[in-house]
Parts: structure tokens; sequence; C-alpha cells
């Protein structure tokens, strides 16, 4: 009895040898390192003005007197200073503030936006093409002309055209213009 219990403990014993043998037969396993990298999405907004000889300088932000038929010298663009392609929207807006008047004509502000490179939709300019990176954007617009048919709400007020540049990536987007884009910020 003793000996049947021996040899069928035997037996279990090569048995198992025998399947775990084949099993690591079988089963293989290995150990892999990836290195996933991302690039980088950023724009910068770029404003300027034109000097006395007329070449452009950086834009500065102090106030301007103007009057009524005035134009004024401002030059938007946005640089793809990131490593990926991207889409490019561009937010204007325009508000005026005064101690005498609430309401204002802002067809009295002109902007002379640049209807062959950009697109309006949704409240903002899209920019037509891809901006591949070290690249800049065709204008949005270069001036701001006060027409002549501002009223006196405009005097003593102060008027800000305040511009916010946006992009997105191009890759995975599946869309080759930026008004079909998705992924801006809210």
């Amino acid at each position: 009895m003793k000996r049947r219990v021996f040899i069928a403990s035997i037996v279990v014993i090569l048995l198992s040898i025998g399947v775990m043998s084949t099993y690591a037969y079988i089963v293989a396993e290995g150990t892999a390192t990836n290195v996933i990298t991302t690039g980088c999405v950023n724009i910068e907004l770029r404003e300027y003005t034109l000097n006395e000889n007329n070449e452009r300088v950086p834009y500065s932000n102090s106030q301007v007197a103007v009057v009524p038929s005035v134009k004024v010298d401002k030059i938007v663009n946005v640089e793809n200073t990131g490593n990926q392609p991207v889409f490019v929207r561009v937010l204007v807006t325009i508000t005026v503030e005064s101690e005498f008047w609430e309401d204002f004509d802002l067809s009295n502000i002109i902007l002379d936006y640049n209807l062959t490179d950009w697109t309006f939709k949704d409240g903002y300019w899209y920019y037509n093409n891809i901006l591949d990176a070290s690249n800049t954007t065709e204008d949005l617009f270069t001036s701001v002309e006060f027409s002549a048919n501002m009223g006196n709400e405009f005097m003593g007020s102060a008027i800000t055209i305040n511009v916010e540049a946006q992009a997105t990536q191009v890759a995975n987007q599946g869309v080759s213009n930026a008004t079909e884009a998705v992924g801006w910020p809210d």
C-alpha cells in the first residue's frame, strides 16, 4: 500500500513537471520599454504698428488719441512657436467705456479684416491654412479706422480692442480646416 502511494506520488510529480514544461514552452514572457513623446502646441499673438519709416514695430498698449476719420495702424498675426502644425482662431472684441454714454454703434470702429486668409464663424476668425511650426499667419487686420459718422457718444470714451488667439493641433483631427477642428480651449 505504501508502495502504491509512493508510485502514485512519483507519477503525479512527473506529470506535474511535464505539464509545467509544456506550459513554459507555450507561454513566453518578455518586457518591452516604450518611450512616448508628445508635441508642443504653442503660439504667440503678434501686434505691430508702423513707425515713421513704414516699418513694423511692436505695438505699445499706450493710449492713442483719435477723432472721427482717423486710421490707426494695428497689425495682428499669430506665430506658431511650438513644434507641431496647428489650426488657429482669433477672438476680437471691442469695448467702449464712457462716463456719459452706455450705447455705442460699434460699426463706427472699422477693422480692415483679411477676408482672403481668414474666415469668420461663431464669433471667431479662423485662419484658412494649417500653420506649420515656426511660421506666421497672414495678418488678420492691419488698421483700425474711426468713422467720420462717429457721434458725440464717443467723446471722452476709452475704446479697447482686445485680441485673443487660440490653437489646436492638426494631428489626428481628420479635417483640413480650422472651422471643422475640435479641441479648442473653452
